[in-house]
This record gives C-alpha cells, sequence and structure tokens, in this order.
C-alpha cells in the first residue's frame, strides 16, 4: 500500500505473554483461530509492574486480511458468544466508530473464542475511509454466521 493511502478496514491486535505462559501456544491460537501467522506479529520484550518478563504482542491486518479476521473470529465462535458480541455492539463502539473487542486469552489458547476482559486478546477494528465502516463490516459477517451457522 503506498504511502497516504487510505484503507477501508484495519484490525490492530494486541495482547500480553507474562513470563509464566507458553509463547507457542499463544502465538499457535492466533494462528489458528484467527488466521494471524507469526510473521504478522511484532513482539516487544520488555518487564512488567514488579520487573517480571513480558512480552507485547502486536498485528496489524487491513483490507481483505482484517476482514478475513473478523471472518475466523465470528466463524470460530459459538451462537451464544455471537449473539454477545452482537448484543454489545453499541458498547463497544466509540465516537470514531472503532469497535474495541476483548477476547479470553486463556479460551483462545483452549480453541474457544470467548469474549473476555481478564488479561485479553484486544482487537480494535476501525476504518480510514468512513466511520461506520467496521460496524457495519462487523454486522454483515455476523448476519452472514447467522444464515448459514458458519462464515465462509
Amino acid at each position: 500500500m503506498k504511502s497516504g493511502a487510505r484503507h477501508r478496514l484495519k484490525v490492530d491486535v494486541s495482547l500480553y505473554l507474562h513470563a509464566t505462559e507458553d509463547e507457542d501456544k499463544v502465538l499457535d491460537s492466533l494462528d489458528s483461530i484467527l488466521g494471524i501467522g507469526r510473521d504478522e506479529v511484532v513482539m516487544d520484550r520488555t518487564s512488567g509492574h514488579h520487573g517480571n518478563p513480558v512480552i507485547i504482542v502486536r498485528a496489524t491486518l487491513v483490507d481483505e486480511e482484517a476482514v478475513e479476521v473478523l471472518r475466523e473470529l465470528v466463524a470460530h465462535m459459538d451462537d451464544v458468544e455471537r449473539e454477545r458480541l452482537n448484543r454489545s455492539l453499541k458498547d463497544i463502539i466509540d465516537e470514531r466508530g472503532r469497535i474495541y473487542i476483548r477476547l479470553d486469552k486463556q479460551g483462545l489458547v483452549l480453541g474457544k473464542v470467548r469474549i473476555g476482559r481478564k488479561d485479553p486478546v484486544e482487537l480494535m477494528v476501525s476504518s480510514g475511509v468512513r466511520k461506520e465502516e467496521p460496524a457495519f463490516r462487523l454486522a454483515e459477517i455476523l448476519g452472514a454466521a447467522k444464515g448459514k451457522g458458519e462464515v465462509s
């Protein structure tokens, strides 16, 4: 993408890996569930509040890659979690149209996509074009999942 070019959709993913967690398991779950490969993540090693080692994991996906992350997210949710996400949309969108989704990191490692607040995998969905684009795309993906039972 050319410098200064605007994209339609962007997903920023971030999480903290603590010394007690298995880095490979967490990164493997990002790949197998959300389709975010190791080559797409940036890892910054730092120290936590008490001096313990922490790795900040980040990835930014744009355009079709961003849409695919959302499709995989919704496809791996059960009906209860999809409905929970759908019902919470108005509460997780800010005034700029950015959507903030927090997933249970431990659930992700176990192969389950659940909304979670404690030590989450954070996704911020945004658009450089129209502030309503992220909500529209997510609603579209959620609607497709309801109609088919799974997103293709």
